[in-house]
């Protein structure tokens, strides 16, 4: 961003690497767009097993280039990415439109990706009846009657949590700039259900003064770390599923966990290249 580009899909976590994004075939909401990270990477340079280094790109080594992506590092170790990169932009103007089902929800996904002028489309489903498709686009403007929406402070809110609120009783869009950097890292502070489950875990008071005081411990690379260390990790089953569009209703409306569009469930929309599938991200299922 310090030369005004950003790479074209850009992972949500700070934490999360080029090369992660690289061998865990990552997706965000601009991937309907222009597909998974690794459908953005020119080349790569790599550390075989053997102790080889050599470069894999659609003109050379085709089929490692191909099959080390998603392989979560099993065919060798990333060394060097060659990126496209985008011009970037101040801010992302967010676009909150309510939906109160998910097949409501999936139409508007549908119909959004269609629209040339966005950048960025993903949603966010509170429970059956509440969900959120937010579309954004990068601009340099400012309106002198908005002020923008940050999400990176401590006393900022926690992005899901801000967006279930305003759009709880709305019925029309709502707008917000949000700096484009913490429209990337949106979901860093609270690291989607983690955050409010470590609270939960602890039997702790879960407010906006309690999240305020304990700020430093709940950033994703903290929470995960923690999370690991707790073996709390071993208490969830992570449901992270991409379906074919006209499947995503039923599959949607019977999960016969409450804690997938309970309170803080949520689920996650980017369309891919493929124009068939959407990925969703369900709220984990808590194992007894």
């Amino acid at each position: 961003m310090e030369h005004g580009l950003i790479p074209p899909v850009v992972m949500e976590f700070p934490g999360i690497t080029a090369g992660g994004a690289f061998a865990g075939t990552e997706g965000e909401s601009s991937s309907f767009k222009y597909g998974y990270f690794n459908e953005t990477v020119n080349l790569v340079e790599m550390v075989l097993g053997n102790g080889d280094i050599i470069s894999a790109s659609n003109h050379e080594n085709q089929d490692l280039f191909r099959g080390a992506s998603g392989a979560v590092g099993s065919l060798g170790i990333t060394s060097l990415l060659e990126l496209q990169l985008v011009q970037a932009r101040r801010y992302v103007k967010a676009t909150y439109h309510s939906v109160r089902s998910v097949g409501e929800a999936i139409e508007k996904v549908r119909e959004e990706i269609l629209n040339t002028e966005l950048d960025y489309v993903d949603g966010i489903l509170f429970s059956q009846e509440h969900g959120v498709v937010v579309t954004g686009c990068m601009t340099n403007d400012l309106p002198a009657t908005a002020q923008a929406q940050n999400f990176n402070n401590a006393s900022d809110p926690w992005y899901y949590l801000h967006v279930k609120e305003k759009t709880l009783r709305s019925v029309e869009p709502i707008i917000e700039y949000i700096p484009l950097a913490e429209y990337l890292f949106r979901y860093d502070r609270g690291g989607f259900w983690v955050g409010a489950s470590a609270f939960e875990y602890f039997k702790f008071p879960f407010n906006k003064l309690t999240r305020w005081w304990l700020d430093d411990f709940l950033h994703t690379r903290m929470l995960h770390r923690a999370l690991d260390a707790s073996r709390q990790s071993r208490s969830y089953v992570v449901q992270d599923l991409a379906l074919p569009t006209p499947q995503q209703k039923n599959s949607s409306t019977t999960q016969p966990n409450p804690l997938v569009f309970g309170h803080c469930g949520y689920a996650r929309y980017a369309k891919l290249a493929s124009q068939h599938y959407i990925p969703i991200l369900l709220r984990p299922k808590r194992m007894v």
